[in-house]
């Protein structure tokens, strides 16, 4: 049970995360070069906040050149759901000309019928310096039923109303939760 300060805390912290539904669990950090085995690490947390910034967080310039983040990502399932699907970052940023740009970064596929939780450790090897982002993650669980597929299902067929046929809403859903973004504010060029 998290106490009730935990939880102030985290907000004034902005560090939270919203779902569509099920109580899946979410953690984003980001730093200058997460060790790649830091999914299998039982001190991952501590080390994702010595070593970098939580969601919610702004991600500082890095000390070296050239260097690119990296990101630990992982989501744990909802103790009473289903399994979780895939894990996914979500990387957006402005173009040079003011438009708007979003990129859905695969990072972690479960095999078969899904997972307990999923982690992935990630380098953003497009990342430009120059370029102001925010970076969140996704995690999903497999597509299921939408409720009226349910209520459709319980109908004989000659009952059914328009809706379980004409295909005008969609017959399943995915589930997810995501985290708050990480900001980081690109470097000014140098004049």
């Amino acid at each position: 049970m998290i106490a009730r300060g935990g939880i102030f805390d985290a907000m004034l912290n902005r560090e939270v995360f919203g779902t569509s539904g099920p109580r899946i669990a979410p953690r984003l950090f980001a730093g200058w070069g997460f060790d790649s085995g830091l999914c299998e690490d039982a001190d991952r947390d501590a080390k994702g906040y010595a070593n970098g910034v939580p969601m919610g967080g702004d991600l500082a310039q890095a000390s070296s050149a050239g260097a690119k983040p990296t990101f630990l990502a992982y989501a744990s399932k909802d103790p009473s759901g289903k399994d979780l699907n895939e894990l996914q970052l979500i990387k957006g940023w402005l173009g040079a000309d003011g438009s708007m740009h979003t990129k859905v970064l695969p990072l972690a596929k479960a095999s078969g019928q899904g997972a307990a939780s999923l982690c992935s450790v990630y380098i953003d090897e497009s990342f430009e310096t120059q370029q102001s982002a925010y970076y969140y993650l996704r995690a999903l669980e497999a597509p299921s039923p939408r409720w009226h597929t349910y209520d459709c299902a319980q109908l004989p067929k000659e009952s059914q109303p328009e809706v379980c046929s004409n295909g005008q809403y969609p017959e399943t859903i995915r589930e997810m939760a995501w985290s708050s973004p990480i900001w980081y504010r690109g470097a000014k060029a140098e004049s």
